[in-house]
């Protein structure tokens, strides 16, 4: 039975490959690093009013139930029913090469059914979900053009606005966000974080206040080298955070916008790669004839003692394991302590790494450094990768 805290489920992106990402803050000064090795999904000891009792993980399901590979998979589940799930594929068996595909399942994964495939027939690729507060559902991707779908709750019908020219001559990578707090000003907002492959990759943000009509494009989100999967989050007060990764300088990116997505503050750095970014892809086992990219991923936490505390997913090589993260990487949480929490902050404060071998099933500990004093937890057993 494999066991994991709800917590980090709901703050966590969970990728195709079976990773469990945690991630990284944004905080107050510059301090020493604490680095402690965690090696179970567990939360910490400030968590435990967000705490709730363990799940049980079942089976794996085949969604698509297609010959060939489907790729770049996103999941959401609707607020309004968390039976309700959409997951959305590169459907890599379509007769243009690719198709962006979203698959239903109405009891909480069980069984699924196809709900949405672009009606171009062209090769469309980078998939993305996110619901509205409502339960309105959108899909973001692109067909060598900026698009998004959505569907109203309560109907069937997906709507696709095509938002060209709008958001370049070729935007790539994108992520779709919804502003779900009833307490910011923006509530309802839907954001596209992408790259503009045509404009050196440079980071922007398409906004529209309800996710239907009336897009707009933000001004370019940072100056400098190329970027890759700009990843959208917003806090409960509605700052828009945008993250990207800087492949040819090795590093992660992150800029705030008050202003509901239209300007962007200065870039400050999340971390600074050890892994060899300049690349591009980097090959893994699983994936060694296209590569993987380590951009972020994102999410502020909504509610609780730590609102608006901005993470950023991400693997990296470990610092003294191998060059992948199939044998010896990791995945990383930087977080500050909550009394030092700031806003518009350039730096990490405290940082947690989680580390998770795939070759060979073991109980994981976690040791969380907090103001100096230790605090140890009990065994859990690990996800399965």
């Amino acid at each position: 039975m494999n066991m994991v805290s709800a917590r980090l489920l709901r703050t966590a992106t969970v990728t195709a490959a079976g990773f469990l990402f945690v991630g990284a803050a944004l905080s107050a000064q510059t301090p020493s690093f604490n680095t402690v090795p965690v090696r179970s999904p567990i939360a910490v000891a400030d968590d435990q009013d967000n705490i709730v009792p363990a799940l049980k993980l079942g089976p794996n399901v085949n969604v698509t139930n297609e010959t060939g590979a489907q790729s770049e998979t996103s999941v959401a589940v609707n607020p309004t029913n968390r039976m309700d799930i959409l997951t959305s594929v590169n459907d890599l068996h379509a007769a243009s090469g690719a198709a962006a595909s979203v698959y239903e399942s109405l009891d909480g994964g069980l069984t699924w059914t196809n709900t949405y495939i672009t009606p171009s027939t062209g090769f469309c690729y980078d998939t993305w979900l996110a619901f509205n507060a409502n339960g309105d559902a959108f899909v973001s991707y692109e067909c060598f053009d900026q698009r998004i779908a959505y569907r109203k709750a309560g109907t069937t019908n997906w709507v696709e606005t095509i938002l060209k020219p709008l958001a370049g001559s070729s935007p790539d990578r994108d992520m779709v966000a919804v502003d779900t707090s009833p307490s910011s000003p923006f509530f309802g907002s839907v954001y596209i974080g992408y790259d503009d492959n045509g404009n050196n990759n440079a980071p922007y943000v398409l906004y529209s206040r309800n996710g239907f009509s009336s897009w707009l494009r933000s001004a370019k989100v940072a100056s400098g080298n190329p970027t890759i999967g700009v990843n959208v989050a917003v806090g409960p007060d509605g700052s828009v955070y945008a993250s990207w990764e800087d492949y040819s300088g090795k590093k992660i990116w992150s800029a705030k916008s008050t202003d509901g997505g239209a300007t962007f503050g200065t870039a400050h750095v999340v971390t600074n790669f050890r892994i060899n970014t300049t690349t591009f892809f980097i090959s893994i086992p699983p994936q060694s004839s296209r590569g993987v990219l380590p951009f972020p991923m994102t999410a502020v936490d909504q509610t609780g003692i730590h609102a608006g505390r901005l993470y950023e997913a991400y693997f990296d090589q470990d610092p003294s394991g191998s060059n992948t993260i199939w044998k010896g990487g990791s995945v990383f949480l930087r977080h500050p302590p909550r009394q030092h929490q700031q806003k518009d902050r350039p730096v990490l404060r405290a940082f947690l790494r989680r580390r998770r071998h795939l070759e060979e099933p073991e109980d994981h500990h976690c040791a969380v450094e907090r103001n100096g004093s230790r605090r140890r937890r009990q065994p859990i057993r690990r996800l399965r990768g």
